[in-house]
């Protein structure tokens, strides 16, 4: 007999990534909406936005063809709540991105491997730079150039 309640406590004690890797297929209606208020109490959500067991609702949310072009690695990521992260962020700013290792769904298809942050090589350069926006010194010394005249100036 199904129990909330235990069910409830048990994925309260599992990590953001074990708790992801849970296939919601392989779950009861109950069982499922117990599941779906922990990832919301979390604010979880899979990389695409989608369900993970629905599929891409759109061609963009679908890993490329060959046709398509070629593909540049960003990151990779031993860890899935960084690789979600990464991904959430390049999509935010609009910029093609794909989880290699994990389905169109989201699904991570093998949990040993690494996960790999993709693109199109004409969109490496901004989603490395955003992913680590640290700054060279000679940046850092011409920003606070531009700081200082503008303070000298008011």
């Amino acid at each position: 007999m199904f129990h909330p309640d235990s069910l409830r406590k048990h994925l309260s004690t599992l990590g953001d990534d074990a708790l992801l890797e849970t296939n919601p297929e392989d779950l009861t209606e109950e069982a499922r909406a117990v599941y779906e208020a922990e990832l919301a109490a979390r604010n979880l959500s899979w990389p695409t936005g989608a369900d993970p067991g629905e599929t891409a609702a759109s061609d963009s949310a679908a890993f490329p063809k060959p046709e398509d072009g070629e593909l540049v690695l960003i990151g990779r990521y031993e860890n899935f709540a960084e690789a979600r992260y990464a991904f959430q962020l390049l999509k935010h700013e609009r910029i093609p991105v794909w989880l290699a290792g994990a389905d169109a769904s989201g699904r991570i298809l093998d949990p040993t491997a690494p996960l790999d942050l993709v693109t199109f090589p004409d969109h490496r350069e901004t989603a490395q730079m955003l992913l680590s926006p640290e700054i060279s010194d000679e940046e850092l010394a011409r920003l606070a150039e531009e700081a200082g005249a503008e303070d000298d100036q008011s």
